[in-house]
């Protein structure tokens, strides 16, 4: 996620802050969830602004992460409307989503970087053992995607299947490889483990109605009250009046940064994927690391022994 930084002095001693005050605030509304906003006052930040070489006000930067690990400072050099600037902000956002064209790239992009064992500590691997695989009908990857890559560089590996990249033959073996044909609604993501297919899950939410239906005609004394009992209507006017039931939805969760920052937030200290590994004789366990095989005993009662090399 990229910080975009307006320099500005006092707004009472610089008309131009003051112009472009409101733009800044539309600019921030507009990257939530993609990239920060922030204002620096350089009367009350003197050091930070001499060291930064800052002489006009306002000046407006974007602080990008660095080639070296390092944030790298870069000036926008474009026009002053909210529009223009989160064009520009945009543009700098870093994708570090994997394309996913076909059942081979599946492999060896995506689920490769959260398999135990799969890559090295620090080449993409992925530390809480989850790959999120998006299906898109653009054929660029979004803000958001691009925004969540980099929050979570190093915790979460990304891939992508975009509607443009590849063959229909290709994209249909990619699909038999998830299970089935995609979604009806797109974009739709899935939460895979450990890089088993096995373990996939479609980024879902529950939903529960209230559905009710009158049956008694005019026995029912139209504006009688009704009160809430629990999840279900009961009517106290006419017994007969109302036959309510609850029905829990199942529906595709929304694409909202908010909402993904939560659901990711879960998996990252690695317990859900170390829930998920699978407790058969087929299973290689040197290839966890000890504080996944830790919680898989203490998820089934067992005791952990650790035994020390001579």
């Amino acid at each position: 996620m990229i910080w975009w930084q307006r320099v500005h002095w006092p707004l009472r001693r610089c008309g131009h802050c003051q112009q472009l005050a409101p733009k800044v605030t539309a600019l921030a509304e507009a990257l939530k969830g993609v990239a920060k906003v922030g204002v620096i006052n350089c009367d009350e930040q003197q050091e930070l602004c001499s060291a930064h070489g800052i002489q006009g006000f306002p000046t407006l930067k974007a602080v990008l992460p660095g080639t070296t690990g390092r944030a790298a400072l870069a000036d926008y050099p474009g026009g002053r409307s909210a529009k223009e600037m989160k064009q520009w902000a945009l543009a700098q956002l870093r994708s570090r989503v994997q394309r996913v064209a076909s059942r081979a790239d599946l492999q060896a992009k995506l689920l490769q970087a959260c398999q135990p064992g799969g890559q090295p500590q620090g080449k993409g691997r992925a530390s809480s053992a989850l790959c999120v695989l998006l299906a898109s009908d653009k054929s660029e990857t979004s803000s958001l995607a691009k925004a969540l890559s980099n929050a979570w560089a190093g915790k979460v590996a990304f891939g992508e299947v975009l509607q443009a990249g590849s063959t229909r033959e290709a994209k249909a073996d990619l699909w038999q490889a998830l299970g089935g044909p995609p979604p009806d609604k797109l974009p739709a993501m899935w939460l895979v483990c450990n890089g088993d297919l096995a373990s996939k899950q479609l980024y879902q939410v529950r939903v529960r109605v209230c559905l009710c239906v009158r049956v008694c005609g005019r026995a029912w004394g139209g504006d009688r009250l009704m009160k809430r009992a629990g999840p279900l209507l009961s009517c106290f006017s006419c017994a007969r009046a109302l036959m309510c039931t609850l029905l829990e939805l199942v529906l595709q969760g929304e694409m909202r940064s908010d909402a993904l920052q939560a659901l990711l937030r879960q998996y990252e200290d690695g317990r859900k994927c170390a829930a998920a590994v699978p407790l058969t004789p087929a299973t290689d366990f040197s290839k966890f690391s000890a504080s996944v095989l830790k919680q898989l005993c203490k998820d089934h009662g067992v005791e952990c022994k650790v035994r020390r090399r001579t």
